[in-house]
């Protein structure tokens, strides 16, 4: 990116970034002011409808329990003894409904199907559905709405309930079955107190059958869109478009009357959107525009505030572009203020000297480890031309039959062979192992009775790579220091096993020991190295280089009981 659109560059990202917030905010506030809508909505109608709605039900449960009493007030054992003896089945009826007293506010009258006759306590009534009887003969409720039908004449509608007669003494057996009228303009009137002139309310079952309604021709009637009044268990409210108008409509479930008598009746209440939030649509336009004049103002403000900004972050832009890896850091104050970006200057500066550090660090390991691996290959480099020569020394011991000095000559040479393994970093386990088993060999012509040796080797770590020559230089060390000032002989063990993600080998003698410093492995310059081996020291540092910290030597050593040196290496096939 070129210098010179930095500054736009940055602007127009800052204030696409503040835009972005802004516009968020000014989403928040319009949420807001719609949740606030809905939390309205909701608690006027938990307040008003929703309570109306419920006394509703308490007063429709009020007829239906009427009904009952009623009813048993009709059928006692003796008036259907009375019914079943008379001559004149008609007017015995007739006087058994007047000896009743039915409330004629409520109902329009009482037709009862029994033996056969049809007694009606009024011809206008509509005649009971055969499917109706049939309902009321098959129904284990107390009481069953049937349906709302017209009069014989149309003038009037009713709502059918039924109820099968069962005789106390045979309640088996059900002797008839009776039809209370209920006035639909009574239950309309009754739901007509829940909304204003504005709205209407309805009452439907769960099949969205219209049971009563204000709308009177509705009654009776199945809903023409019933998706747009779902049945849920509780109290709910919806808002959809009737006829181009927004309309709140409030669904209450007549929990009392569902349970008593199994009905599952739903009150429905239907008011205008606008009628019943005018106020709250004004307060929403009000927030609109104060969201509007806020999001200008914020614009404004935003850009001012960035143009104060930018520049210090164009200042810091140059410094982190200008910076040149190569060269010691040197800083310079840019801000003046103590702010963020002065604190993310800081951070920077920081973070440049600490990367600085560790490029220098980096830098001297790498020299450190190159001269590690000069030594190595220097002390390669002899025994590789060792090793042509004694190849041709064994040859002539053969030949003039001297076989002690063919043994040792071919010994050293097999040692060799392997430590320079065609110049290889790494050779395997088992290498590893043989390659100290002619060490060994070597040192047994050198120190005959002095010594003996155990291998274990387990099967399953052989196959495992490992940095070359890590064991002479402690095996070395344990016939030199620890064993040949013995007056006794002495005893080696060399074990190598795998331990989980790791290859550990051990070096145990039962030498003079002595007690191991805590410089132990610290470096010291003029014996880090030394002629004719590596040194402890090395060893560590060979494995710690390759290997990570995690690995390395563990000295374990008590004076005159012996030593144990463990060597951990990671497990690489």
């Amino acid at each position: 990116m070129k210098k010179t659109n930095l500054k736009r560059t940055i602007l127009w990202r800052y204030i696409t970034i503040v835009f972005t917030v802004l516009i968020a905010d000014a989403l928040v506030i319009l949420g807001g002011s719609f949740l606030a809508s809905s939390i309205l909505t909701d608690e006027y109608l938990k307040t008003s409808i929703y309570v109306q709605q419920e006394q509703v039900g308490s007063s429709l449960d009020q007829i239906v329990y009427e009904t009952l009493a009623t009813y048993a007030r009709i059928f006692t054992t003796d008036n259907l003894d009375e019914l079943s003896d008379s001559s004149d089945i008609d007017a015995s009826y007739d006087e058994l409904i007047s000896q009743a007293h039915i409330n004629t506010m409520i109902y329009a009258g009482v037709v009862t199907e029994y033996q056969g006759y049809e007694l009606s306590s009024d011809e206008n009534l509509p005649t009971p559905l055969a499917v109706d009887q049939e309902r009321v003969i098959n129904s284990e409720n107390w009481i069953n709405y049937l349906r709302t039908s017209p009069s014989q004449n149309g003038e009037e509608l009713y709502l059918i309930f039924g109820k099968k007669v069962i005789n106390p003494l045979q309640p088996d057996v059900p002797v008839a079955t009776t039809f209370f009228y209920v006035h639909h303009a009574l239950v309309a009137d009754i739901i007509t107190n829940i909304t204003a002139s504005t709205g209407f309310s309805f009452l439907m079952d769960s099949e969205h059958y219209i049971i009563a309604s204000q709308q009177q021709d509705s009654a009776g009637t199945y809903l023409y869109s019933p998706n747009d009044y779902p049945i849920k268990n509780d109290a709910h409210h919806e808002i959809i478009q009737i006829d181009g108008k927004r309309e709140v409509i409030a669904i209450t479930p007549l929990s009392e009357i569902t349970s008593s008598y199994g009905f599952n009746w739903h009150l429905v209440s239907v008011q205008p959107y606008q009628v019943l939030f005018s106020e709250l649509q004004s307060m929403q336009t009000l927030i609109f525009i104060t969201a509007f004049i806020v999001l200008l103002f914020s614009v404004g403000l935003s850009i001012i505030m960035t143009r104060r900004l930018v520049s210090p972050i164009k200042k810091l832009s140059q410094k982190i572009t200008g910076y040149d890896p190569s060269l010691p850091p040197s800083f310079t104050a840019i801000t003046v203020e103590d702010d963020e970006i002065a604190q993310l200057e800081r951070s920077y500066d920081e973070m440049i000297t600490r990367i600085y550090s560790l490029m220098e660090k980096n830098r001297e390991d790498a020299e450190y480890q190159r001269k590690l691996e000069l030594d190595s290959l220097q002390e390669q480099i002899n025994p590789h031309f060792l090793y042509n020569t004694l190849d041709t020394i064994a040859w002539m011991a053969k030949i003039k039959k001297e076989p002690d000095i063919e043994k040792l000559v071919l010994a050293l040479a097999k040692f060799f062979r392997i430590s320079l393994h065609r110049g290889d970093k790494f050779i395997t386990v088992e290498e590893e192992v043989e390659l100290i088993q002619h060490f060994m060999a070597i040192e047994l012509i050198r120190f005959p009775d002095k010594f003996s040796v155990t291998y274990n080797l387990s099967e399953e770590v052989k196959p495992y790579k490992t940095l070359k020559i890590l064991l002479q230089p402690i095996v070395e060390n344990s016939i030199k220091h620890g064993i040949s000032s013995l007056e006794r002989m002495g005893h080696i063990e060399i074990n190598a096993y795998l331990d989980k993600k790791d290859v550990v080998y051990e070096i145990i003698d039962d030498g003079i020991g002595f007690e191991p410093k805590e410089d132990l492995f610290k470096r010291k310059e003029k014996t880090a190295l030394h002629k004719g081996g590596y040194g402890l020291y090395n060893v560590n540092e060979r494995i710690k280089l390759e290997y990570g910290n995690g690995y390395g030597l563990k000295v374990k050593s008590t004076v005159g009981k012996g030593t144990k040196i463990t060597i951990r290496i990671a497990a690489r096939l």
